[in-house]
């Protein structure tokens, strides 16, 4: 995509919200260069939930959304992705989540393969469904594309990595 030094990830960094309480996300994308001034929240915020419920995941989504309001300089958090991770089924779901929306515009669920022994070598031993996830570009770098810039699609292969992921780290746990 030729994005390389366009987005800043953010990391676990903390922003003040509308009023004084603070939010440490567990990772983000800004656009490089940034935002001209403010305590400039990330256009795109993970939050992911291994112990942490869906309920309260969604809390967390609120909050971005709301403590970053569109009037203000720094911007508006435009998606936030929740990550949830259930440990007792080895499920892996993500939802992509929009301003004012009631429900996720997507949710992709990674699941163990049914009829093949557990593998976290193996990126064929998950199921993904509802991928590809697509993010658009504009969200992200608050810009429109050039040349051969696109959106952000994130595949099967994408998803199956990041629940050997998931997995590679539970089991240190």
């Amino acid at each position: 995509m030729g994005l390389e030094g366009k987005f800043v990830a953010t990391g676990s960094s903390e922003y003040k919200g509308t009023g004084t309480k603070k939010k440490e996300g567990d990772s983000g994308l800004k656009p490089n260069p940034p935002r001209s001034s403010g305590n400039q929240f990330p256009a795109l915020v993970i939050e992911a939930g291994n112990s942490q419920s869906l309920r309260l995941l969604h809390k967390d989504k609120d909050w971005w959304f709301d403590n970053s309001p569109p009037d203000q300089p720094q911007g508006r958090v435009k998606i936030v992705l929740l990550i949830k991770v259930y440990n007792g089924t080895k499920r892996v779901g993500i939802e992509q989540w929009y301003r004012s929306h009631q429900s996720p515009s997507q949710i992709v669920m990674i699941t163990p393969h049914p009829h093949k022994p557990f593998s976290l070598d193996d990126s064929s031993y998950w199921v993904v469904e509802g991928a590809p996830m697509v993010i658009p570009f504009e969200d992200v770098f608050l810009r429109p594309t050039q040349g051969q810039e696109t959106n952000i699609v994130l595949t099967d292969n994408f998803f199956a990595g990041l629940a050997m992921q998931c997995w590679q780290t539970n089991t240190r746990v």
